[in-house]
């Protein structure tokens, strides 16, 4: 029997699991976007369900201090005497924990903990005591330290210290060295984090000790996951790992990694994959990821994701996503419909919430559909779809309206916002007041559509992916989604969109 790779397909980075019962659990990364840190369940380690989101209330983070960059990074969940933990840090603000005895139900308040100097924090609990271990992280680089892992014992419900940090290891000088875990398995303590960068010299490298203080020996067959020498060009970047053993006593790998879609460029972002872990001599190996894996060990089948709505549920289910703190009075659910109220914060601008729903694309060839009603008031208003990867670097279609020989026209528009270039691929009038607006992907090119009633079509442009490419924007970890928006330029306009339909496959 055979799975196929990515587990959580879309931008989903920097997996982190637990295993409780029967049951698993798993967190990724979500960066400025809201809810945060969606929460994943599975029995069988294959097939995934959101359940819910660790960070779902407003009130829990300051969204408003997040540029796209920003937000929450690399969190970590665990399992203690009952409770879920999950940790993260809120990039600029410090690291945080929340909890709750049900993870598909409503998690605490954010506890801010002491130990803010280093991210991608993560927890390990022992008797009853938990350990506290990061990354040295900027801060002590300016300082002139090493790379190093550090680790102090604390108090999970307060976030206090109880003891100093202490550097355990350095790592094997790959650089960048990140999102450490540690274990206690055969009586060896492993500590297992990522060096190389979350690019392309991406690896998972691992030590081991007898006593969780150290000194810990690097495993000499490091780096114990890579794909950066696989010419296949499949898979990339691989790293940022997490290990959990199943009912059975096999122990797997998840780990983030990229599918490139043009050469060595991705638009997808950074996905989440599964691989088996082989021990050798006390040591765990897995070798590079793969698309395809072979393995007995699980039987179950993967039926395409997709994603389907009329909104009848009265508000935005699992999947999609916000750019930071959405404003309510934005988005409006009625029956069977959403009504999307445009906003003066557009697509590009640099903070604030614009009026502006996503959901994460899941293959290289997938196709995203929405039935909308414009409702246009005045000159500027701009309702439809979009293909958005930064402020900087999007493409959106849909209905503008405009000012023709002293009369309100409404035209339809493809525009590609290309850092400080901005190109309009097409302007056609169009008085129809519902239309399907498609935008068809494949590993290369976006194609835009818009259907009329009569089911006449119009191809408003084909686009190239590797535009929304991760390493075309800069300083970007998230990936390219798909989703509405409506915005204007026009000071108190009421303009608005209604959805009535919306499919992702």
């Amino acid at each position: 029997m055979s799975y196929s790779n990515p587990i959580l397909p879309g931008f989903n980075p920097d997996p982190s699991i637990v295993r409780v019962g029967n049951d698993y659990y798993m967190v990724t990364s979500t960066f400025a976007y809201f809810p945060a840190i969606p929460v994943y369940h599975s029995t069988d380690l294959i097939n995934w369900r959101q359940i819910g989101n660790a960070v779902s209330r407003p009130d829990q983070l300051p969204y408003e201090k997040a540029p796209s960059f920003g937000g929450v990074w690399a969190p970590t969940i665990r399992y203690h005497q009952g409770v879920f933990y999950v940790t993260a840090p809120f990039h600029g603000v410090g690291n945080f924990i929340v909890h709750t005895a049900d993870p598909a139900g409503e998690w605490s308040d954010v506890i801010w903990t002491e130990a803010d100097q280093g991210i991608d924090p993560s927890m390990y609990f022992e008797g009853d005591e938990m350990y506290y271990c990061v990354n040295g992280g900027s801060k002590r680089r300016q300082q002139g330290e090493p790379d190093g892992i550090w680790l102090c014992r604390m108090d999970p419900q307060t976030g206090k210290m109880l003891g100093p940090q202490q550097r355990i290891w350095s790592g094997t000088g790959g650089g960048y060295l990140e999102s450490p875990h540690l274990y206690l398995i055969d009586g060896w303590y492993y500590i297992m984090a990522a060096e190389g960068g979350t690019g392309f010299n991406h690896m998972t490298t691992i030590g081991r000790s007898r006593h969780i203080w150290g000194p810990y020996e690097n495993n000499p067959g490091n780096p114990i996951l890579t794909n950066r020498a696989d010419s296949s060009k499949q898979i990339a970047c691989s790293g940022h790992s997490d290990l959990v053993q199943d009912p059975l006593g096999n122990w797997w790998m998840v780990h983030l990694a990229v599918r490139p879609s043009n050469n060595l460029l991705y638009h997808l972002g950074r996905e989440s994959f599964l691989m088996p872990v082989v021990w050798n001599d006390g040591w765990p190996q897995v070798g590079k990821s793969l698309l395809s894996v072979e393995t007995p060990l699980i039987t179950a089948g993967q039926p395409r994701w997709s994603f389907q709505t009329d909104f009848s549920h009265g508000s935005a289910e699992y999947p999609w996503l916000f750019l930071r703190h959405p404003q309510a009075e934005h988005y409006e659910f009625r029956d069977h419909s959403l009504l999307l109220h445009v906003s003066e914060t557009t697509l590009q601008s640099e903070s604030g919430s614009p009026t502006m729903m996503l959901l994460r694309p899941v293959d290289l060839e997938c196709t995203f559909r929405a039935t909308v009603e414009p409702q246009l008031q005045a000159e500027g208003d701009y309702t439809g779809i979009t293909a958005y990867l930064t402020d900087k670097f999007y493409y959106q279609a849909g209905i503008r309206r405009t000012i023709a020989s002293g009369k309100p026209q409404d035209v339809l528009v493809l525009e590609a916002h290309l850092d400080s270039l901005h190109h309009i691929c097409c302007q056609i009038p169009c008085s129809e007041t519902r239309l399907t607006l498609v935008l068809c992907a494949s590993a290369q090119k976006m194609r835009f559509e818009a259907i009329l009633p009569s089911g006449e079509t119009f191809l408003l442009g084909e686009l190239p992916t590797r535009f929304l490419s991760i390493d075309l924007a800069g300083r970007c970890f998230t990936g390219t989604l798909f989703g509405l928006f409506a915005e204007t330029t026009a000071p108190g306009s009421a303009g608005a969109m209604s959805v009535t339909e919306v499919s992702l496959s």
